[in-house]
């Protein structure tokens, strides 16, 4: 996306831009992205968002079927609209609606029942501008720019040229991505940095082999987590090993990111079910302990126990969503769901953490028990992506399910380990991103 730097801007009797940015500020908003309004974009048509629902919510999606009507795809927003006076109140009826044949998102809703919502953008005028900014609690402020106001000017003059439909805004005076190299940069100067991990209660080492990422967010400060939510200023932190610095895209499989099924036998019985009918004693001969691990491509069936990945709801053939209600299934031989995920389940998931990505490569080595990894200078970031670009991938087959779940039974005590890995190979991670650079952060 364009990113603007706040300079040289004009004022007016009107709301300033920068008086703008002070009350959203103030909301606790850590990111803005603007739309430049056509005379289509009103309360009737709705205002069209492009195609990526993961810039302006977080929320989940839910399919409404009313009828006999085609079911809808809905997304709730949390949208506060600002007054020029800087008054603030809620559009409770606000959400975003989900075509996803074309695919595009559209704002609706977003004048009902809201005091200080801008009563003009339900007519059909031009040069309006419509700003949206998000909060980490995944509350959206609004603002939008009347013609002739200072900041629809500033937004409209002519050699500002928005790369995309929707622009981000500066906010402040950190900018996500600079501070996010600067970072990187610190980092691979230190060389091999030995395996932790920052949990809440503090740091502490860690040297099993999946240690490249939790090492990377402990020199970020970052404490460990489970959620959803990117890692760093809107970035979501990929770290993975390399064999050598010199050929730095060849690496180990990423993991994308860990969604457990929503769907299937796993989840109309429960995970001990599951195991006990579809798992298998251990290998090494570990006593008390189930394993189930498989590769599960789409079209596939798995070498282990015959298990195929399918999509439904999805046409391979035009590359587009059918159906949003749709979902990825694991098909057992006889023709059971062992497990799915529907398609809302992945979205919600998928959007969240991959709006903005960062890879960066490391090599490991581990010296008495202890494992150590140094970072690469050379990193990827990939903006921009939306869930078709997902099933794209899916289909394909570069990204693939990893299942690698235990039951350990031991003295009587029963432990489960759920573990579904979503990964894909390095060299194809280029196509599920709008653009993806490589930069070496040693000459930032």
């Amino acid at each position: 996306m364009t990113q603007l730097k706040l300079d040289n801007l004009s004022t007016g009797d009107d709301l300033s831009l920068e008086q703008l940015l002070s009350i959203m500020n103030g909301h606790g908003v850590s990111r803005i992205v603007g739309k430049r309004l056509s005379e289509n974009d009103n309360s009737k048509n709705q205002i069209y968002l492009g195609s990526a629902i993961n810039v302006v919510t977080n929320g989940g999606v839910r399919v409404i079927q009313e009828g006999g009507k085609r079911p809808r795809h809905i997304a709730d927003v949390d949208l506060d609209w600002i007054s020029p006076s800087g008054l603030v109140s809620n559009a409770p009826s606000a959400k975003l609606i989900l075509y996803p044949k074309y695919p595009e998102v559209r704002l609706s809703g977003f004048l009902e029942k809201s005091p200080t919502a801008p009563k003009f953008l339900a007519s059909r005028l031009k040069y309006r501008v419509l700003l949206l900014g998000m909060t980490e609690s995944q509350k959206v402020i609004a603002y939008a720019a009347p013609p002739k106001s200072s900041i629809a000017k500033y937004f409209w003059r002519d050699e500002f040229k928005p790369d995309n439909i929707l622009f981000d805004v500066e906010l402040g005076s950190v900018d996500p991505k600079n501070a996010l190299i600067t970072e990187l940069r610190r980092i691979q100067a230190l060389g091999w940095i030995r395996g932790k991990r920052l949990k809440k209660t503090g740091l502490v080492e860690y040297n099993s082999q999946n240690g490249v990422g939790y090492t990377l967010e402990a020199e970020l400060g970052i404490v460990n987590n489970s959620l959803k939510n990117p890692d760093f200023l809107g970035w979501e932190l990929k770290a993975h090993t390399i064999k050598t610095f010199e050929k730095p895209v060849i690496s180990r499989p990423i993991s994308l990111f860990t969604p457990e099924p929503d769907g299937g036998y796993y989840m109309d019985t429960g995970f001990h079910n599951f195991m006990k009918r579809y798992g298998y004693p251990d290998e090494k001969g570990r006593q008390g302990r189930t394993n189930y691990v498989a590769t599960h491509r789409v079209g596939v069936p798995a070498t282990r126990n015959g298990v195929t990945l399918e999509l439904q709801g999805f046409d391979t053939g035009s590359k587009s969503i059918q159906d949003l209600s749709g979902k990825a299934m694991l098909i057992a031989p006889d023709g059971c769901e062992i497990a799915s995920w529907s398609f809302p389940h992945l979205l919600n998931s998928w959007i969240k953490k991959h709006r903005q990505a960062v890879y960066v490569p490391a090599i490991a080595k581990t010296e008495t028990a202890k494992r150590s990894y140094w970072y690469h200078s050379i990193v990827r970031l990939g903006e921009g992506t939306d869930f078709r670009k997902f099933l794209i991938a899916l289909a394909g087959g570069s990204i693939y399910i990893e299942p690698g779940h235990k039951i350990v039974e031991k003295n009587g005590k029963v432990t489960s380990h759920k573990r579904t890995q979503w990964r894909i190979k390095s060299p194809d991670l280029p196509p599920l991103y709008e653009r993806m650079i490589s930069v070496d952060v040693s000459k930032y």
